[in-house]
């Protein structure tokens, strides 16, 4: 959804991912997110990789930053970033 009436603005998105081969969850997500109308990528990160934050038992994660450009409403971006996260499928399973 494009706000025809504001301007482009910066955002910045953080990426990360441990399961599934984190790497290309962060390409995937990086292409469809530059895929959007109405975004624009302005830079991206190296990947860095960190260990887990609570529960040790579980990989280390891969990391990323992407700055973007973009005229979307601010209300539509967590919704476009929940509908990328829910294409990957990837949810962590509970006992």
């Amino acid at each position: 959804m494009i706000n025809s009436t504001a301007e482009w603005v910066t955002a910045y998105i953080g990426l990360g991912s441990n399961l599934a081969n984190p790497a290309e969850q962060i390409k995937f997500a990086r292409i469809a997110i530059a895929q959007i109308i109405g975004v624009k990528e302005l830079a991206f990160s190296d990947l860095y990789h960190s260990p887990p934050m609570g529960p040790q038992d579980q990989p280390d994660y891969v990391n990323a930053v992407m700055s973007i450009t973009t005229d979307c409403h601010r209300e539509v971006a967590p919704v476009i970033c929940a509908a990328i996260v829910s294409t990957l499928s990837i949810c962590p399973t509970t006992p």
